[in-house]
Order: C-alpha cells, then structure tokens, then sequence
C-alpha cells in the first residue's frame, strides 16, 4: 500500500517524518512537499486548489501502479479529496481508502475566524502576521516551525498564508459521492472540526465512512502520534 500525505498549511513533507519507524514495512509512506515550502521554498505557494490539484495529479499518476491510498490533516484533507475526485475524473486507477483529520465535511462552510483567534470579518488574506500566529495557537500550537511566536513564525508565513487562503476560498461543487471508503479522524478539543462536521463525511463515501476521535486538539495526530498512526494504518489494511 502506497500511502500519499498531504501536510496541513504551511507544513512540508517533514511533518510526516517521525511516522517512517511506525508504519509496517508494507505501506510506503510518500509525503508531498508542496511549493513553497522546505526545497522547494522559493516556488511560490499555489493559492488556488483548482490550480494545485491537476498539477499534483499530472505528478503523481506515474506512482499509481500499486494499490494506494491517500491522507489528509486539515486543509491537506481538502487537496486529498479533490485529488480523489480529479482521479476519477481522469479515469485512472482510483485509491483504496481516503482517510482525513481535523477538517469539517467539504460541503460544509469553514469554521468562523472567530474561533480561529481572528477578530470577526477578518479574512486570511488581510491578517497581520501576529493574527495568523494568534491563529495558529489556537488550533493548540502547530509543530515545528510556529513556536516560538511571531518571529520564529515569519520564515514560512508567505507559505502559510497562500495555504489558509485557498482554503479559506474553497468552493465545493457537488458530484457524486466516491465509490471508496472514508476514514476520519478528530480531536476531541479540535475549535476547528466539531463531531457533526466531521460526521458529515458520510455524505463523500458510497460504500461506508468511519469516524473516531482522540484526545487533543487540531494536532491531536501528533499528541497521539503511535495510537494514530497504529489507527490509520489499520484503516489502510483492511481495504
């Protein structure tokens, strides 16, 4: 089983990193490095999924040789879902399973930035950068580079920014469910993906949408990192 990560905003394919000694030797872990970010740092950072999806698609199809399934947290689980969609629209070979964490069902509207830490009627593109940390320590502090505050934050703002905004922009367009199983994935002290939104997947799956939570907030997957990933690679293998 090949295993495609999308990162959350502003994240690279370093995040997924520590889960290579986790995983069986059957799943192989292919984290995306997105532009913008890490080595490919001084690409600009796609602000548009209907720019970012075909291209990501056009890159991977070579690698959908084997059964395979895809990952998402947060805005990455959106880029994982409408890669799904684009590969079916393309008709090539269609994944096993799409699993996705800490983001409401597609179909719903984002949460406010309200509970996000941004004043009401503030839009991404427009925040400070000490509003978008404020932002990013409310969803309980992202790993890595975001701590330490707004100076340890300004390296990958740019990137960060071009993230939240194509999510912040996203438009769902119906079309019929996927004929593939959805697994998801929550905190349960996640401000930003309540239980019903998360349920609200089912909607996506033909044949069947699993839900669980984990103590923890939006980043709960790394809080929890062994009984996570213990639990998606279970989803994975019995697809």
């Amino acid at each position: 089983m090949r295993l495609f990560c999308v990162p959350h905003s502003g994240a690279g394919a370093a995040v997924y990193r520590p889960w290579d000694p986790l995983l069986p030797g059957d799943v192989e872990l292919v984290s995306l490095r997105l532009p913008g970010r890490e080595a490919r740092f001084r690409e600009p950072a796609f602000s548009s999924l209907e720019d970012l999806v075909p291209e990501l698609v056009d890159d991977l199809t070579p690698l959908l040789d084997v059964p395979y399934g895809w990952f998402g947290h947060s805005g990455g689980a959106l880029v994982a879902f409408e890669a799904c969609r684009e590969i079916r629209r393309r008709g090539l070979p269609e994944p096993a399973r799409l699993a996705v964490s800490s983001r409401p069902a597609p179909h719903l509207a984002a949460p406010s930035v309200s509970v996000l830490g941004l004043p009401e009627g503030t839009s991404v593109r427009d925040a400070t950068d000490a509003e978008l940390a404020a932002l990013v320590a409310a969803l309980n502090g992202a790993p890595g580079e975001a701590r330490g505050g707004t100076a340890a934050f300004a390296p990958f703002v740019r990137t960060l920014r071009a993230d939240l905004s194509f999510v912040e922009a996203y438009e769902y367009r119906p079309e019929p469910p996927l004929d593939l199983p959805i697994s998801v994935f929550g905190g349960e002290q996640d401000p930003a993906a309540s239980p019903d939104g998360l349920r609200a997947w089912h909607a996506h799956s033909s044949v069947g949408c699993t839900v669980q939570a984990f103590p923890g907030g939006h980043f709960f997957l790394h809080q929890a990192r062994e009984r996570f990933v213990a639990a998606l690679v279970r989803a994975l293998l019995k697809t």
